[in-house]
């Protein structure tokens, strides 16, 4: 069994830092031997559009995992379409010594193409639901496995930057978006049926979110990293996932 000593990290840095996944692989590895490549270009975008091709972003992943030829390339890719399957293969030639995975926490029904070459490209594929495992494995990954959403520990757990939200927290808070577009997604009729079923019960629930419809109490919005800030001042914090049959 290979020994890994030395990581190359791509996170999915796209409205928020992953802080969570940089620090942690720092800890285990030590900061000197984790390298992080930012293939979203947040480091020079702030978090805008990108400002480097997708064609130049990919040349940059190549060379950077020839230069630094790591043990481990740990990628969140999910549906970005950025790094491509023919830059995997080329790194893989640049760096035949190293393990390449990608790890998703973004449930859709079905594997799509980008995802498909992706996971093809790569020694293991990690998902965040179980139950979608054998799908990936039917698309061509040579294994699968399961890892759990991790968090950012400041921004998470600990809800730095402070933020105060400017709306009425209620006692019953459902942080989300209504997908009215997406009749694939179960969820979507659950979190109407359930959010009215409060509201007739008389009880104090809102929704933190955009595109809902207009009997649904909507307090306001946020970003992901100001969530923290709406759950700790609510009394009851409801999830209902997008698909909750997997």
């Amino acid at each position: 069994m290979k020994t890994i000593k030395r990581v190359l990290v791509l996170p999915l840095n796209y409205d928020h830092v992953q802080h969570g996944m940089i620090d942690g692989f720092r800890q285990v590895f030590g900061g000197d031997n984790v390298d992080v490549f930012d293939y979203m270009c947040a480091a020079t975008r702030p978090l805008g559009p990108m400002t480097r091709t997708v064609a130049a972003v990919n040349l940059d992943f190549v060379a950077a995992v020839s230069a630094i030829k790591p043990d481990l390339v740990f990628m969140q890719l999910q549906e970005t379409t950025v790094i491509d399957a023919a830059s995997i293969h080329a790194a893989r030639l640049a760096s035949p010594d190293t393990c390449f995975v990608h790890w998703t926490g973004d449930y859709q029904p079905m594997i799509s193409e980008y995802l498909t070459a992706i996971c093809q490209a790569t020694d293991v594929t990690f998902a965040s639901s179980v139950g979608q495992l054998p799908a990936f494995i039917d698309a061509g990954a040579p294994c699968a496995h399961y890892m759990q959403i991790g968090l950012d520990w400041s921004d998470d757990v600990l809800g730095s930057p402070v933020w105060e939200p400017p709306f009425r927290t209620p006692d019953v808070v459902f942080c989300g978006n209504h997908y009215a577009n997406g009749p694939w997604l179960t969820g979507t009729a659950q979190r109407l049926a359930d959010i009215r079923a409060l509201v007739a019960a008389g009880i104090d629930v809102g929704v933190v979110g955009q595109g809902w419809p207009g009997d649904i109490p909507v307090v306001g919005s946020c970003a992901v990293k100001q969530q923290h800030h709406v759950y700790t001042r609510a009394k009851v914090a409801l999830s209902i996932n997008h698909e909750n049959g997997v």
